[in-house]
């Protein structure tokens, strides 16, 4: 009997241990980051002419390049001396949390500064702006090595190359993240699992950053870009920066180890991802696929990414942003709005004339279906899909 109440009593404290032990890992300091301040002047400047100057968030793409609003200018900047995991057009393990660190950060940042380094050079061999970024006073480029997201690359002749590079010795010695951690959120397996695009989107906690195998039409090219539909479900693939022939408008394709994403504020929702990595098979061509009449009402996350078709829109606003992209706010006869987006990544020769655009017109349009942050719109990427009645 004393045994068995010894037993019981171990096996007491085991759980009571084990039940209140928190294995999360302490967060990395920042030492450097927090002593480092900005020693110039930037008032009343600006990054493009003197080098130094306040800016305003567009897009945060990854965590190494965002756009900024500069001078009334949209520009695409990369973050000097570090280089973040991937996590756009292919994904890298601790990529999309590098990606959530920065872009959490510049999101809420009051006072965002760009610093370019003292050689004066503004751009790399791709054309975009390079600079230090800071985000209300804090040196994001410093930061994100001492979290451990990225190693320092190419700082040594950077103004604070010094910083960086101790920076990145001593989060090394931690052995967190990229240094050592298995990014408990990425599927390292070889190949994707069969599935379809509607498990996905009605199961998307069970696919999230998994590679999958799917099959699909394609029904509209955003650029280089495909959406596709299988089963009246829709989804985005985001390929990154080479075209793909097999990629067209009616082609029937398999998608062999794509990646599944959900990521509401940079791609509309669920999107699938690794193009540079996947095997894209067309199946059968010239395909039609008719879209979904529906009205604003019916609008609901099963039906994101597929081809629909609204009509009899009021237009209420007419809007060019500085990135080009177009917005036109739409009111339906029962006053429920939305917003048409026509994107910027829209080839030159499917771009609206704003000319022939007037509040007031009535019009139907075909599109995508997406979400964001700011509510539901239509995604517009070819002209001919919208008719406006004078």
């Amino acid at each position: 009997m004393k045994i068995a109440n010894l037993i019981m009593m171990l096996l007491g404290v085991f759980l009571f241990v084990a039940c209140n032990r928190d294995d999360t890992p302490p967060p990395l300091p920042t030492p450097r980051t927090d002593a480092l301040t900005l020693d110039l002047d930037y008032a009343e400047k600006s990054y493009l002419i003197d080098g130094i100057g306040r800016a305003e968030l567009a897009t945060c793409e990854d965590g190494d390049t965002a756009e900024f609003i500069v001078d009334n200018q949209q520009i695409r900047v990369r973050f000097l001396g570090i280089d973040t995991p991937e996590a756009s057009h292919f994904y890298e393990p601790w990529g999309y949390q590098a990606t959530q660190f920065v872009c959490g950060k510049l999101e809420v940042a009051e006072t965002i500064v760009l610093e370019r380094n003292f050689d004066g050079v503004l751009r790399d061999t791709y054309g975009r702006y390079l600079a230090f970024i800071w985000a209300d006073g804090r040196l994001i480029n410093l930061e994100v090595i001492e979290k451990a997201y990225s190693e320092a690359r190419g700082a040594v002749n950077l103004k604070y190359g010094s910083a960086l590079m101790e920076a990145m010795f001593a989060a090394e010695e931690t052995g967190r993240r990229i240094h050592g951690e298995t990014d408990p959120l990425f599927d390292y397996s070889e190949t994707g699992k069969d599935t379809t695009l509607g498990s996905i989107v009605n199961h998307p906690d069970d696919y999230n950053f998994k590679k999958v195998n799917v099959t699909g039409v394609v029904t509209r090219m955003l650029g280089i870009h495909a959406y596709i539909q299988a089963d009246g479900y829709g989804m985005y693939f985001y390929i990154g920066h080479n075209p793909s022939s097999d990629l067209a408008v009616g082609n029937r394709v398999r998608l062999d180890n794509v990646r599944a994403v959900i990521d509401l504020e940079r791609r509309g929702g669920i999107h699938l991802t690794d193009f540079p990595r996947a095997q894209v098979r067309v199946l059968e061509t010239g395909i039609i696929t008719e879209p979904l009449a529906i009205g604003l009402s019916a609008f609901t996350s099963e039906r994101l990414g597929r081809l629909i078709v609204v009509s009899d829109l009021t237009i209420q606003a007419v809007t060019e942003h500085i990135d080009g992209s177009l917005t036109l706010a739409v009111r339906d006869a029962s006053g429920q709005s939305t917003t048409i987006l026509h994107a910027r990544k829209v080839e030159p020769s499917n771009r609206l004339d704003v000319a022939q655009l007037s509040v007031g017109d009535t019009v139907d349009v075909t599109g995508l279906l997406r979400n964001s942050p700011s509510g539901w719109h239509i995604l517009l990427v070819d002209r001919e899909d919208l008719v406006i009645y004078d």
